[in-house]
């Protein structure tokens, strides 16, 4: 039974370590461009007064995470994603 336990630890570590890299990387996109090559969901929202919380750019990953089409979730409030007491 260790010896599962160990494994287990072994699992979640490299997990822990993919997310961080993930991350990592995800902080150093600064071009809405190269969102369509990353393997991470990314999405971009707008902050302006007019356009406030509506998405902009969205990879396609992030579009396949959540069910819908690149072209479904473009100008949409970003609370199509996620309830309304965080949008």
């Amino acid at each position: 039974m260790a010896q599962d336990h160990d494994s287990a630890d072994e699992v979640i570590a490299k997990l822990k370590n993919l997310n961080i890299q993930a991350t990592d990387r995800a902080k150093s996109i600064n071009n809405v461009n190269d969102f369509p090559n990353e393997s991470i969901g990314m999405i971009a929202i707008s902050g302006e007064d007019s356009n406030f919380c509506r998405i902009t750019a969205v990879n396609m990953t992030c579009a396949m995470m959540f069910g819908y089409s690149k072209t479904e979730l473009i100008n949409r409030k970003l609370n199509i994603l996620i309830p309304n007491i965080w949008s």
